[in-house]
């Protein structure tokens, strides 16, 4: 056997396709244009000497201060006062991340700091977008731009770079940034600001942590008060385990800047940086330069100190580098294309030098990026090197050859016993709603419950109940009585215990091995029970049968818009955050909350907030505004229904980027709200997955459907025949349940490891081949189908 490295050496970290997602412009400018610049402007330097001013610009390990190594900024700012230094300084910017291996880059920096001679905030904005667009068309990379707020200046003028942010969305403004001192300048002071580009649909990222005087708390004040996408540096969130699981479990990405966290004397040593251990416990860590001038770096040598210091290995090296282009805050199918060809690449360049890539092709980080035909033989091929000779690997190449594309091979047909054998993953299975009728109707009896004299109706057979809980023609007096009638027989400790076990009892019998079992405590209050006492009986119920039965359990605890009013409100939000057996709370109803009510619940949605608890909200049912509201205002991180949501684009494509799952299903709520989409998507729950929202098929409520295919089994079997899904997209779409639940990071990986295993085998033992989605990579451009125009 042929020895391979364990290290990847300089060289093929510089040959990786990488991202960088935190470069600020100002310093990144090149020395030497600096220098030009200030004899074309006649602007006076400290000296003209090109190695002096390096020695200013410039900082080393060494860094003495903050105040050293903010010197370097002084000296560029002078040159970027005009319009023409503003879009060459732009584009040599990326051309230099290109030299080294960049092929997606966002670059942030502040207008209100090139306005001090005659420049307008629009007149910068128009100059580094010129900037970005020749770099586009001359280089191959993909550049994004961030505006930055400052913290020092008045929150009036961060809002007007906020307008300015939204504005230039269309012409390559990706997010908005609040830089600037920590101390004494909290995020919260700017929070109007980021609530208008949170309204249009813009990302958030905030320098946060990167002070040990701020603490943790500056992470969660940009988090609460912010929305903060990403965080920037965000050093100090190992001191809060709460704060860094909730970042963790949410996908919130850390920017880190080891080397300019160390001159910045952020840490006070590189060995001190807590990388590892956030990497270790799940967090998206992204390794980023910050100022690569100043700090004198490049994102290849950052990588290199991941690997020497902190002892990364090279899955581990490629895991961070793929965290980079997977948190870019670009479109969903850009992203899948750049991940993929950044990954293929990687794997090509490692394979030239002899490092084993087996770790990568089975971390399920990478499914449904890379082929899994791949080898060494073809990865040199497309890469036209000799296997002896590593050194003469290029910074850039391209593929030679297309790949097979799963070689011609028809997949069996997909059948609703084969849905019915995979495993699934419920997040909204409403005890009151999904009680079988069976045992309502044995309650009934138990109860001696007089159906006339109770809800003016005559019951005398279980046929009787049926029509009366599933009417043939549904109205709202008829469904309000129906959950009436569902309600009374779960109104005492032993009548829950049962409907618990029977609503269990159905999801093992249709192969579900998570559900998130949705309580409204105040439901079951009728006949003396208080509510924390509800809660008490439902977590020791959840408890023993998960002892019992093959499935874990969450439970979510939630409110209804109308029914109950915000103390209400407020005092289930103090249960979930006493008990740590619940997972999330819920705003449910027959109703969304209106825009008009979101004022009177803020209390309610900053405690929640506070205390870091999972919220999921019914919204965009009429209006797709509220979905805007009870993302940004009420803190959710996941949609219930959102019908409207496709009448939105932007917002659609806002969800998908950030990974916002929707709880959906076949109810009669669906159709009249998206009809117009029916005639071109087949079903409006396709248009969802084809816009790559991450889509839950939930029960909800179950026994009140009408419909033939209120079961889940039924539901995604209609899915799959209405929407035409093939096996993968079957796949991506039971496999949401388990990726964006409400548990804990390291659970919801195991669940979904667990997943994919026991899928793979049976789907194989079906007659399955390919089951994963795999990208395509074309050859060169003469092999593409390219027409020469001579």
């Amino acid at each position: 056997m042929e020895d391979t490295l364990d290290y990847i050496p300089l060289s093929a970290l510089k040959a990786f396709p990488k991202a960088e997602l935190h470069r600020h412009l100002d310093g990144s400018v090149r020395p030497a244009t600096v220098l030009e610049l200030a004899s074309e402007q006649e602007v006076s330097l400290p000296t003209f000497d090109l190695d002096e001013l390096k020695e200013m610009i410039c900082v080393g390990d060494d860094c003495n201060s903050l105040e050293e190594y903010l010197v370097g900024f002084d000296i560029t700012l002078r040159v970027l006062q005009r319009s023409y230094a503003i879009t060459r300084v732009m584009y040599e910017v990326c051309e230099d991340a290109v030299r080294d291996g960049v092929r997606y880059l966002e670059v942030r920096f502040s207008p209100v700091l090139h306005i001090l001679e005659s420049l307008s905030l629009s007149a910068v904005m128009d100059a580094v977008v010129e900037g970005k667009e020749m770099a586009e068309y001359r280089l191959p990379i993909t550049v994004q731009i961030i505006v930055c707020g400052m913290r020092q200046l008045p929150s009036d003028v961060t809002h007007d770079l906020a307008e300015i942010t939204w504005r230039y969305r269309h012409k390559g403004v990706c997010a908005f940034d609040l830089a600037g001192p920590e101390v004494g300048y909290s995020s919260k002071e700017h929070k109007e600001a980021f609530q208008l580009v949170r309204d249009k649909c813009i990302h958030c990222t905030l320098h946060s942590g990167e002070s040990p005087a701020a603490g943790w708390e500056s992470i969660q004040d940009s988090i609460r008060y912010c929305g903060a996408n990403r965080i920037g540096h965000g050093i100090q969130l190992v001191n809060n385990p709460s704060l860094m699981q909730y970042v963790i479990n949410h996908a919130i990405a850390i920017e880190v800047c080891i080397t300019s966290n160390l001159q910045t004397k952020g840490i006070s040593k590189l060995e001190n940086h807590p990388i590892r251990t956030y990497f270790d416990n799940g967090a998206i860590v992204v390794p980023c330069t910050d100022n690569p001038t100043v700090s004198n770096v490049l994102l290849s040598t950052e990588y290199e100190k991941y690997q020497r210091i902190f002892k990364f290995t090279p899955v581990e090296i490629v895991r961070m580098i793929d965290y980079g282009f997977r948190s870019g805050f670009m479109s969903n199918i850009q992203r899948r294309r750049l991940r993929s060809e950044a990954l293929y690449k990687c794997m090509s360049v490692l394979s030239a030098y002899k490092i084993d890539v087996a770790p990568i092709k089975s971390c399920p980080q990478f499914i449904n990026l890379i082929p899994s035909e791949f080898d060494l033989e073809t990865a040199l091929q497309h890469l036209s090197l000799v296997p002896n000779s590593p050194t003469k690997i290029p910074t850039t190449f391209q593929i030679a050859r297309p790949i097979k594309y799963w070689g011609g091979h028809t997949s069996p047909t997909i059948t609703r016993d084969m849905i019915r054998a995979l495993p699934k993953a419920d997040l909204h299975c409403r005890l009151d709603g999904s009680v079988s009728l069976d045992l309502v109707w044995k309650e009934i009896q138990d109860a001696k419950i007089d159906m006339k004299k109770s809800f003016g109706v005559e019951c005398t057979s279980l046929d009787d109940l049926c029509g009366l809980i599933r009417p043939a023609v549904p109205s709202d007096e008829l469904i309000l009585r129906a959950k009436r009638i569902s309600k009374s027989v779960l109104q005492s400790k032993e009548q829950i215990e049962r409907g618990i076990e029977n609503v269990i009892l159905q999801a093992v019998d249709e192969h579900v091995t998570y559900l998130e079992l949705v309580v409204r405590p105040q439901t079951h209050t009728q006949k003396g029970l208080k509510p924390e006492e509800v809660v008490d009986i439902v977590v020791a119920t959840k408890k023993a049968l998960e002892e019992k039965y093959p499935i874990r359990i969450g439970v979510i605890l939630y409110v209804s818009a109308g029914p109950d009013d915000p103390v209400q409100f407020y005092k289930i939000a103090k249960i979930c955050a006493r008990n740590s057996d619940i997972i999330g709370y819920g705003i449910y109803g027959d109703r969304d909350l209106s825009s008009s009510e979101y004022p009177l619940c803020k209390t309610i949605f900053d405690f929640l907030k506070s205390h870091q608890i999972n919220v999921v909200m019914s919204a965009g049912s009429e209006d797709v505004g509220t979905v805007v509201k009870a993302l940004h205002e009420g803190g959710a991180h996941r949609i219930s229904g959102g019908f409207r949501t496709h009448t939105f684009p932007r917002l659609m494509g806002y969800m998908a980027s950030n990974e916002i799952p929707i709880e959906l299903s076949l109810t009669n709520k669906l159709r009249p709200h998206t009809a117009e989409v029916n005639t071109f998507a087949g079903n409006p729950i396709r248009l969802f997955i084809d816009n790559d929202i991450p889509v839950a098929i939930c029960t909800f409520r179950s026994q009140f459907s009408s419909l033939p295919y209120c079961y889940r089994t039924d539901v995604i079997f209609e899915l799959v025949k209405s929407c035409n899904l093939s096996i993968s997209s079957l796949i991506s779409l039971m496999s949401t349940g388990y990726r964006w639940n409400f548990q804990p990071y390291n659970i919801r990986q195991k669940m979904y490891a667990e997943f994919l295993q026991e899928t793979t085998l049976y789907l194989q033992s079906q007659g399955f081949k390919y089951f994963q989605k795999v990208p395509f990579f074309g050859g060169p451009a003469s092999e593409r189908g390219f027409i020469n125009p001579l």
